[in-house]
């Protein structure tokens, strides 16, 4: 039994990649956060430090939005060629934006894919339309592949409501 079970661990730990950068590979999982504009001295175990541009940034570690609140995203071209993500929401995601775009009105938050920084944006008023802009600038290739990994990542870790 111990020899099975010593089988099964080495069969699936095995590899190049650890389990977590496959799994972030495949997902393209959407998170938003609280940027924080000032680090307090005692930066807890809630926040983090991101390097941006040569400039350290802090966040929230625990998103207030993420892939299961999000039912489907859509890749939209600016003006300026460049690409905005509009995220729409299931009911839950709903109630949770809501809730932050009351907290953190016209305060920036994080956009990230798989843990990794994509830009920030200003929280606006939650018009009640079940769908909220994310203007920053992406390019298409990257847009497109967060939108269209967006609808499966909810299929697969949303809450199906």
């Amino acid at each position: 039994m111990k020899c099975a079970a010593l089988l099964i661990a080495v069969a699936l730990f095995t590899g190049c990649e650890t389990f977590e950068d496959s799994f972030y590979k495949r997902h393209q999982l959407i998170t938003i956060h609280e940027l924080i504009p000032r680090v307090s001295p005692r930066m807890g175990k809630f926040e983090r430090a991101i390097m941006v541009d040569g400039q350290r940034l802090y966040v929230r570690r625990l998103p207030m939005l993420a892939s299961p609140g999000i039912a489907s995203a859509e890749a939209l071209e600016s003006r300026d060629g460049t690409f905005h993500l509009a995220l729409h929401l299931d009911r839950h995601g709903e109630n949770l934006w809501t809730q932050a775009a009351i907290d953190y009105h016209g305060r920036r938050l994080v956009f990230m894919v798989d843990g990794i920084y994509r830009g920030t944006f200003v929280a606006r008023s939650y018009p009640g339309s079940g769908s909220i802009l994310v203007p920053i600038r992406l390019q298409a290739d990257d847009a497109m592949l967060i939108a269209e990994a967006a609808e499966k990542n909810y299929k697969t870790f949303g809450r199906n409501q």
